[in-house]
């Protein structure tokens, strides 16, 4: 696979949403307590990132692309990218019991093809990117995704341990990458890429829990918290010289936004000046385009 060098002052930035159905039907993790928060929550995000120059995605359970269809659409075509999120045990009938990271090659296989119909039905045409809920994952799923078409994924959360949920990322490469298709805690040859959450590594009480802290807008930790989280990451990537480097924040669609206005601006106000900092480009991207610039511009024939 050969992949063009990137512009190595480059710092690839994209926020994103994970969208879940309604909490009535959703018992893996809750979800918005109606559609009508859930709308608002989407639409606030993305006009607080179009003001700010920013970009990022939505990613989205089947049921959700179906019920927001118009919306998510109308955000796609102002830059946005759609990908599919996906808890099992909040899809179609609430038949399926168990956590993604939990069944089997088949068993995936089986259930990802049949969330991928819907969406596709929702949306009209096949999702690329993918997010599994709760980051639930095992050696197979990337496998899983690479068959059925999916070209990249925000899966990984470096140094979470929640083997409750199937979610074991301690030691995963933290960077974005190719995946490796039997250890989804290596870089690869396989054409999925993947660009883990931005954590924060340091707060050694939260990794003895397993539950290292995210850039997550919700999350109730104070402004620092957050700016500690952005300043750590971007002066290792430069110091390693990581060739793509980025930044990927994350929140839900399960509460007004309006409340965490403040928190998404000033954590891309600090991810700016961060940049200037250390001399970096700051180019607001999706996963796709991410993707694309690990090739130089340009997938491969067939992505």
């Amino acid at each position: 696979m050969a992949i063009r060098k990137d512009n190595p002052r480059n710092l690839y930035v994209t926020f994103t949403m994970d969208c879940e159905r309604i909490a009535e039907y959703a018992p893996e993790g809750g979800g918005p307590e109606s559609w009508r928060v859930s709308e608002e929550a989407v639409q606030r995000f993305a006009e607080i990132l179009q003001r700010e120059g920013m970009k990022g995605g939505f990613y989205i359970q089947p049921e959700t692309a179906e019920r927001h269809k118009e919306l998510f659409l109308d955000l796609e075509a102002s830059g946005f990218e759609l990908g599919m999120q996906f808890h099992c045990g909040n899809f179609r009938d609430l038949s399926f019991k168990k956590y993604l990271g939990s069944y089997s090659r088949k068993e995936q296989l089986h259930i990802l093809r049949l969330a991928k119909e819907d969406w596709t039905e929702a949306i009209g045409r096949p999702p690329r990117s993918f997010r599994a809920g709760f980051f639930s994952m095992n050696n197979e799923t990337y496998r899983v995704l690479h068959e059925l078409g999916f070209k990249q994924s925000s899966s990984c959360i470096p140094g979470r341990n929640r083997p409750e949920v199937y979610a074991v990322w301690v030691g995963a490469y933290p960077y974005a990458h190719h995946v490796d298709p039997q250890n989804r805690l290596s870089p690869g040859s396989l054409e999925l890429y993947e660009v883990p959450v931005t954590v924060n590594w340091l707060d050694r009480e939260r990794l003895k829990k397993g539950t290292p802290m995210d850039l997550r807008v919700e999350g109730k930790v104070p402004l620092e918290y957050h700016k500690e989280t952005i300043q750590m990451n971007i002066e290792r990537m430069v110091r390693l010289e990581i060739p793509i480097k980025t930044i990927v924040g994350i929140t839900h669609n399960t509460e007004y936004f309006l409340e965490k206005k403040s928190v998404l601006e000033s954590m891309v106000s600090y991810v700016k000046e961060a940049a200037q900092r250390y001399g970096l480009n700051i180019v607001p991207s999706t996963l796709e385009e991410i993707h694309r610039a690990a090739h130089g511009g340009d997938l491969p024939s067939g992505s």
